[in-house]
């Protein structure tokens, strides 16, 4: 029973997890998205696979950092 329980909790923490590994995947890509369409000449964005983003150019860390920061808060 003991055992089972901490299985359970595992599970929950392994899902919270990839939750937010999945948020910052969103928040990040759609903020190089956005200053790539607000700047084309500056940076351009390329998401060839779900699990590949090949960026050139100069980003804007500031804002990258609050769009991080917001999603991990619970931000829009």
């Amino acid at each position: 029973m003991l055992e089972e329980k901490w299985l359970l909790e595992e599970n929950d923490r392994l899902r919270e997890k990839l939750m937010l590994e999945e948020k910052l995947k969103e928040a990040i890509i759609g903020e190089l998205k956005r200053q790539a369409a607000n700047r084309p000449q500056s940076l351009k964005v390329d998401g060839s696979s779900e699990e590949e983003l090949v960026v050139n150019g100069k980003i804007d860390l500031a804002e990258l950092a609050m769009v991080i920061a917001g999603s991990v808060a619970g931000g829009p």
